[in-house]
């Protein structure tokens, strides 16, 4: 299926992403980093994982509108056959470039444990540092995303639990991105949202594999297939009869 081959690509950059707003994000809270401790760093992995976020954000719309291309039998659904999905993930990679290279990146700030597009410790927020690329693509491909999940159910097709819980995920989140980089938020309503951004990327892989029948079959199915690769089997010996 089309969309097993977009779900890989998404996967690669959850993964990519999971590095950073997880692993570095640690690392750097443990040592109370702010932009100027890492300047350069903080330049080169904001703008990767910006792009990463934009781009992860394009592969869900993509994902979401094949399933409802397929599902109603549309004749779009065409473009999704063979190999086309991977070319098609040319879309999001550009997207998320353009991010990434032409506008504001983020920066570590230890002093609400996340990622903001101000440099500065100080709680006076500017304008200086608004990305507003970053707030319409929160706002709009998000949204659009979610009615589209919405014209599913209208359409009279089964939506899945562990997609409306993604869907959730990935708007709460995004719109408090949206808001904290405007105005002051409580530290706890910016630390959730950093544990919600971390969930969109770290989520997914348990909930298919905990709700979605055809998924979890498909990887037992290759975990026994691994194991029998490896399998060593024990040597016999035979021991001469005294």
């Amino acid at each position: 299926m089309s969309c097993f081959k977009i779900m890989i690509c998404l996967a690669i950059v959850d993964m990519s992403a999971l590095v950073i707003n997880s692993i570095i994000t640690g690392i750097l809270a443990i040592q109370g980093a702010v932009w100027c401790t890492y300047p350069k760093f903080n330049y080169i992995v904001g703008m990767i994982v910006l792009g990463l976020w934009c781009s992860s954000c394009i592969i869900v719309l993509i994902l979401v509108s094949n399933r409802l291309l397929e599902l109603s039998e549309h004749k779009l659904a065409r473009m999704f056959i063979g190999n086309r999905p991977f070319l098609i993930m040319l879309a999001p990679f550009l997207y998320g470039l353009y991010f990434a290279v032409f506008t504001n990146p983020v920066g570590f700030n230890s002093k609400y444990y996340t990622w903001l597009f101000n440099p500065m410790i100080s709680e006076i927020k500017t304008d200086k540092y608004i990305n507003i690329s970053h707030a319409v693509n929160n706002v709009a491909i998000v949204a659009i995303t979610c009615i589209l999940y919405v014209w599913l159910y209208l359409e009279g097709f089964q939506i899945l639990v562990q997609s409306a819980m993604i869907c959730s995920i990935n708007f709460v989140a995004s719109i408090i991105f949206v808001v904290m980089n405007i105005v002051e938020l409580p530290i706890w309503i910016m630390f959730v949202a950093q544990k919600m951004w971390q969930l969109i990327h770290g989520a997914p892989v348990f909930i298919y594999l905990t709700l979605n029948r055809t998924i979890r079959k498909g990887f037992i199915k290759l975990f026994q297939e691994i194991k029998k690769v490896y399998h060593i089997p024990h040597p016999t010996t035979v021991s001469p009869q005294s």
